[in-house]
């Protein structure tokens, strides 16, 4: 999971929490405290490419995902709401058909 992050203010030190929710699981409150996955920080405010690396495996499905970043004055922000699928294709064709608009490296093995 990567996202821009940072903080206007000089001199902060930023914070990250990630949530993630299965759509259509019946909790789909993606802010709750059940659906916090980690955290990651503290990062100087100008920071901004982040990442983060999920550490479970999840089930095949569909999810939301979001961040609340919490800075060194108190203040806290939320992202949008992001979407992402989990899916397994059976073929290079497949793959190709459900992500048209990407670019490709091919390997010939």
């Amino acid at each position: 999971m990567q996202w821009d992050g940072g903080d206007p203010n000089s001199g902060d030190i930023v914070s990250y929490e990630i949530y993630i929710v299965e759509v259509g699981c019946f909790q789909e409150d993606l802010w709750a405290p059940e659906s916090k996955l980690g955290e990651i920080g503290p990062f100087p405010g100008f920071d901004t490419d982040l990442e983060y690396q999920i550490k479970v495996d999840l089930p095949l499905g569909t999810y939301d995902w979001g961040v609340i970043s919490t800075d060194s004055r108190g203040e806290t922000r939320k992202s949008p709401r992001w979407r992402f699928q989990r899916t397994i294709f059976e073929s290079t064709k497949e793959y190709l058909e459900a992500w048209p608009d990407y670019e490709y490296i091919v390997y010939l093995i």
